[in-house]
């Protein structure tokens, strides 16, 4: 069975990685997140994570950003080698459904 751990060389942590990432204008828009993707010279699949104060205190914010590091990591074997991956979620009007796991991970993998 494949390790599904999330290790510290599958962050993108580095502003200069961010900005690669936003700068190469590989979009993927879905329902509940915006995927943005570029060539990760290293041939490794890394994520990182954006998510503003918009999407609510920090409550909100931590538990949107567990959901997608969850999301990445079981979705993790059927996602495209070699890529580095920011994650962006889109935010939600006021009384709409909030996304679960499962919306998160069907995202992922649509937009990448």
């Amino acid at each position: 069975m494949a390790r599904l751990r999330f290790t510290k060389d599958q962050h993108v942590r580095k502003g200069t990685d961010f900005r690669r990432v936003f700068d190469g204008r590989c979009v993927g828009r879905t329902k509940f997140l915006t995927v943005f993707g570029a060539r990760n010279p290293e041939g490794k699949l890394r994520i990182g994570l954006s998510v503003s104060k918009k999407n609510g205190n920090a409550i909100r914010r931590n538990r949107i950003k567990r959901l997608l590091r969850e999301a990445f990591r079981l979705s993790r074997p059927k996602l495209p080698p070699g890529l580095d991956l920011v994650l962006v979620p889109v935010l939600n009007p006021e009384g709409a459904s909030r996304p679960s796991l499962e919306d998160f991970q069907a995202c992922l993998l649509q937009g990448a």
